[in-house]
């Protein structure tokens, strides 16, 4: 069962981002923001966030209110990768692309554990500057 939509926009709300925008940037990019041919293939118009967990992540970490928040990794179960989203204080999580997730019950996101973005040169990927580009545009 997909997440319900209720649970979602409360995310969104407290990422301060605008759901139909990044839906919009996402569609815009298609799966080129994606790294490996065959998550590449997973990603769809009908399921736009699939496979951009950390790239979202990562750009919200970075261009919007994340005072306190943590980044976060996860192994979700029947998935051959991991899921990557933010933490808030008080424990608000903050999972912008768990509509990727068909099973999102799956999603147990008491196993996750802090983790870091890759570190770059200018600190920030350039998969995270460009889905903020598109974003802001």
């Amino acid at each position: 069962m997909k997440i319900e939509i209720n649970e979602l926009q409360k995310m969104y709300d407290t990422a301060g981002i605008d759901k139909d925008r990044l839906y919009k940037a996402l569609l815009e990019w298609g799966n080129k923001g994606i790294n490996g041919g065959k998550y590449k293939k997973e990603w769809s118009i009908d399921n736009p966030t699939k496979n951009y967990c950390y790239v979202v992540s990562e750009m919200v970490y970075n261009y919007f209110k994340t005072e306190g928040a943590i980044p976060m990794i996860v192994k979700v179960d029947g998935y051959d990768i991991t899921h990557r989203y933010l933490l808030y204080p008080n424990n608000q999580i903050v999972d912008l692309t768990a509509e990727q997730f068909p099973d999102y019950e799956k999603v147990d996101y008491s196993k996750g554990k802090k983790c870091n973005f890759l570190p770059t040169p200018n600190g920030i990927s350039l998969r995270a500057q460009k889905l903020y580009e598109l974003y802001t545009k």
